[in-house]
């Protein structure tokens, strides 16, 4: 029974590691690196319980409203201590020289708080001997670290992105908004949770099962949109890819470096030998024009010059005559 307790205690995490992992595409990450974040965030969780202790006595200290002590401490002090602790592991790998692409960060934080979870999620099924318990933590509670991770992750990620690039304000809002987002989400889980309506842990398992979707799709956008950060050096013992690398364009002797891809000169086709003209189709030729004839005119009777027509004697014999003598 203990056996199987603890599989169903530790499972879920196995499964979300797989899974986020399996979309590190450009490069695996140094196998030593992600095992030690993991212990580093399983071991959060015995300082985070100890603050939290703290916490709820300085809370029961200035508060008398159960309201009141509900709201901070399950909206303010547990989110606060727990993704608090998992960041500052996180931090770690800041300048690690195996963090060189931005998907790296969301690998990273989703090991350290799946490391926090596992433990964590140990702790409670140990404690209550149950596998009712193992398996509502591991829809519930795994799932929404691993939430957490992801979002701390991608904005982790891209700070370090802008930060390498001299963006040092796009940076710091970056980091920021890397706590603040987990901790808005843990903060409303637990609180959800805590209250004794049936109404509102409905209302909290479907934020869990939406906020926990929109990790999914944001995961996978991650994965495909990852970058390459500039000068932060090749991964430890792998080569960078050659689509991934930072550019390198080779100098032209006599030429100033570029730092960006010369467009190649214009190449024109070889000039052809010149055809004869070859004659059109022998269509009929058209003749140049001529001036048509003067039309001829008749001769007029008496118009003629010598000889005159002879004009025969009436009544005499044709032949010639003899003279008068």
């Amino acid at each position: 029974m203990l056996e199987i307790l603890i599989w169903a205690a530790v499972i879920p995490s196995i499964l979300l590691i797989y899974f986020v992992l399996k979309h590190d595409k450009v490069e695996s990450e140094p196998v030593g690196l992600l095992v030690k974040l993991f212990i580093l965030g399983a071991l959060t969780t015995l300082p985070a319980g100890l603050l939290e202790m703290v916490g709820e006595q300085g809370i029961m200290a200035i508060s008398r409203s159960g309201a009141m002590r509900t709201l901070l401490m399950f909206l303010v002090c547990v989110p606060l201590v727990e993704e608090g602790l998992k960041y500052l592991v996180l931090m770690t790998t800041w300048k690690n020289e195996a963090f060189n692409f931005t998907f790296d960060g969301v690998v990273y934080a989703v090991i350290v708080s799946l490391g926090f979870a596992t433990l964590e999620n140990m702790l409670y099924v140990l404690n209550y001997m149950s596998l009712q318990v193992a398996v509502m933590r591991g829809i519930l509670s795994v799932p929404l670290h691993c939430t957490c991770g992801i979002f701390m992750g991608y904005f982790y990620g891209m700070a370090r992105s802008h930060k390498a690039r001299g963006e040092s304000s796009r940076s710091v809002i970056d980091r920021v908004l890397a706590l603040l987002i987990p901790l808005l989400i843990h903060g409303i889980y637990d609180f959800a949770l805590s209250i004794e309506s049936d109404a509102v842990s409905v209302a909290g398992l479907g934020f869990t099962v939406v906020v926990f979707i929109l990790a999914v799709m944001q995961e996978r956008w991650s994965s495909r949109q990852d970058s390459y950060i500039a000068g932060t050096g090749n991964p430890v013992g792998q080569p960078v890819p050659y689509h991934a690398a930072q550019p390198q364009y080779q100098q032209v002797p006599g030429q100033p470096p570029y730092q960006y891809p010369q467009q190649a000169p214009h190449r024109q086709a070889p000039a052809q030998p010149q055809q004869p003209v070859q004659p059109p189709y022998p269509y009929p030729q058209q003749t140049a024009y001529q001036q048509p004839p003067a039309p001829q005119q008749h001769p007029v009777p008496g118009q003629y010059r010598y000889p005159y027509p002879q004009q025969a004697g009436s009544g005499s014999e044709s032949g010639p005559q003899k003279p008068r003598g």
